[in-house]
């Protein structure tokens, strides 16, 4: 059976913000740490605009290297997750083994926040595309309620939300992550089994 990596998008891999009037702003940016991450993101009438996460390359490697699929799942709409995952993957050189966006997230009431909640339970993806191990699936995301049906799969990665003033700075969370998926989940028969601690 296939070992299977599924990767969230917003504030796991990219932040998406601002308007017309920040772009222009941030057009002008000249350290080059930030400008190779920029990314422009249009669909409809709508124009968007945010940045890759620091060492999203790296970690997207790792991935590649070490599971058998690599696959997007976002709570966001077609439209917008096709834009993204053009900029970050496809241009880039890796193209995902699947596409997942809001319409194949399950909505449901969470009572502890009372607020309407998408989630992502792996039993769909092993449903729908077959001969995927569980024990070996891990899914990279920043929000622990869209993960709570597979918590033992779940890799909780700190949640990136990048701004106008912390632009440069570096992020060094997917960096760690990618160190952990080649040291630990590398060598590992079950997934389940690995603890994060210290990764972060």
């Amino acid at each position: 059976m296939r070992s299977c990596s599924v990767i969230d998008l917003d504030s796991t891999m990219v932040h998406i913000w601002g308007d017309e009037h920040d772009w222009f702003v941030v057009e002008g940016e000249s350290r080059p740490n930030a400008t190779n991450r920029l990314i422009d993101i249009k669909f409809d009438v709508d124009f968007m605009w945010g940045t890759r996460r620091p060492y999203t390359d790296e970690f997207l490697h790792a991935c590649y290297n070490h599971f058998d699929l690599v696959g997007v799942w976002s709570a966001g709409i077609g439209p917008y997750v096709n834009e993204i995952v053009e900029e970050v993957f496809i241009s880039r050189g890796f193209n995902p083994d699947f596409i997942w966006s809001k319409k194949d997230c399950v909505r449901t009431f969470h009572e502890e926040s009372g607020q309407q909640i998408y989630q992502k339970p792996l039993t769909k993806l092993y449903n729908q595309l077959g001969n995927i191990d569980p024990n070996r699936t891990l899914l990279f995301d920043d929000n622990v309620w869209a993960c709570e049906q597979d918590p033992l799969n779940h890799v909780l990665i700190p949640a990136w939300c990048g701004d106008l003033e912390t632009l440069h700075i570096d992020d060094h969370s997917l960096l760690r992550v990618s160190k952990w998926i080649e040291q630990k989940v590398a060598s590992s028969r079950n997934y389940k089994m690995l603890s994060l601690k210290g990764v972060f």
